[in-house]
């Protein structure tokens, strides 16, 4: 992780240890979502209109993927406020087998009507209220999440989201092996952003079986193999060529695999554009127009 001197706080998208300690430089606040109780609850009943609906017609259902369920259970219809300076941060869990989040940034308004305090007060509570039917008008909303195979319960704050990004740590017909390490499939982010009316979709944590097994330097005794037509089997040194022709086709490999997540991704998102991150990727958010409508319904 990288962070620029301006950071004023983190989000913390696992927390599977017994404790934590912000990192250098930057205060802890009140990021760290866990030891704080919900600020609001928001039953299904309260979602917006047909969004529940959708997430049930995606056929994330792993829990009929598993005999044992796992001793986390995320909890739908409990938000977090989190402090973060002039953004408004919204923060839900995720189901994984640990506590982890997901977390929705969105920009505050560029205008806002000045008017009497009671009134002014009337305003905020029906914006509370309505905050996670739609984004906020001139602002942008971008929904981080962390380790997950079900991110339902942040879905109501997300609707709308200008990015969303998702991780993909499986291809299709690994769903068994995602329902039990409780990751996510490629098409399950893409039926979750296009459920969300999402405009972009940033595909992460992809599989470490896409790592090339070179990428971090050659294996112990690489220099060395066996020959087969030798006498007596004898040993011959792997010239520099070869270490660079095998790297580089099992990097063509990787680069084919995670491509073809990106597709299956895209098959059920049809939105926007799907994105690979890599290490230090920078996605470019659009700003909104000035009521920031929701894209119609493809």
């Amino acid at each position: 992780m990288t962070l620029r001197a301006s950071a004023t706080a983190t989000m913390c998208t696992r927390s599977d240890g017994h404790d934590w300690q912000p990192l250098p430089g930057v205060p802890a606040g009140a990021a760290f979502v866990r030891r704080l109780p919900p600020t609001r609850q928001l039953p299904v009943e309260q979602w917006p209109q047909g969004l529940a609906s959708r997430l049930a017609q995606t056929g994330l259902e792993w829990q009929r993927r598993i005999r044992r369920p796992p001793t986390f259970q995320a909890k739908t219809g409990l938000l977090w406020d989190v402090p973060c300076g002039a953004a408004h941060v919204t923060a839900a869990q995720l189901q994984h087998r640990v506590p982890c989040w997901g977390y929705v940034f969105d920009e505050p308004q560029q205008q806002q009507t000045q008017c009497e305090h009671d009134q002014q007060q009337q305003q905020l509570q029906q914006q509370q209220q309505q905050l996670h039917s739609q984004p906020l008008p001139g602002g942008r909303r971008v929904l981080v999440l962390g380790d997950t195979v079900d991110s339902s319960c942040i879905a109501p704050a997300a609707l709308g989201a200008d990015l969303v990004a998702h991780e993909a740590t499986y291809a299709s017909g690994m769903e068994t092996k995602a329902a039990i390490a409780q990751h996510s499939t490629a098409w399950m982010a893409g039926k979750f952003a296009a459920a969300l009316r999402a405009r972009a979709l940033v595909l992460t944590h992809f599989s470490a079986r896409y790592e090339s097994a070179l990428a971090n330097g050659p294996p112990p005794g690489h220099g060395r193999s066996r020959g087969a037509g030798g006498r007596g089997g004898e040993v011959r040194r792997v010239r520099a060529w070869e270490i660079a022709a095998a790297e580089a086709a099992e990097r063509a490999a990787d680069e084919r695999a995670v491509a073809a997540l990106a597709r299956e991704a895209g098959e059920h998102f049809r939105r926007g554009q799907v994105l690979l991150a890599v290490d230090l990727f920078t996605a470019h958010v659009p700003a909104r127009l000035p009521r920031g409508e929701v894209a119609p319904e493809s």
